[in-house]
């Protein structure tokens, strides 16, 4: 299993009401995604509350079953529309993308 991960910040000179939007449509863009790319099995989206400086705005978390299906993924034409999109209200992202995990879960 490979996990992507995905940070954005959306643009600094928009008003909090224009982030709130901003945020808003980073969501409805990526959503549709799971259900047109079938490499996808499992996706994860949602919008910070920290109000602290570092904080980016909007995370994806998705899993694929191996880095080929990520590359797909990657390149899909709706995941390359996506990215256009995002790039028009975003400043930075940031990405890791991982195979070899520790997990811990409190039962």
């Amino acid at each position: 299993m490979v996990k992507h991960i995905v940070f954005f910040k959306i643009k600094s000179d928009f008003s909090s009401e224009q982030k709130k939007q901003a945020a808003n449509q980073i969501v409805d863009i990526l959503k549709k995604l799971p259900s047109i790319i079938d490499e996808i099995k499992y996706y994860e989206i949602g919008i910070n509350i920290s109000d602290r400086q570092t904080a980016y705005d909007v995370a994806l978390i998705s899993y694929f079953d191996n880095k080929n299906d990520l590359e797909t993924y990657r390149f899909h034409q709706a995941h390359q529309q996506a990215v256009q999109k995002i790039k028009q209200l975003t400043e930075s992202s940031c990405v890791v993308d991982y195979s070899d995990f520790f997990r811990y879960e409190k039962k």
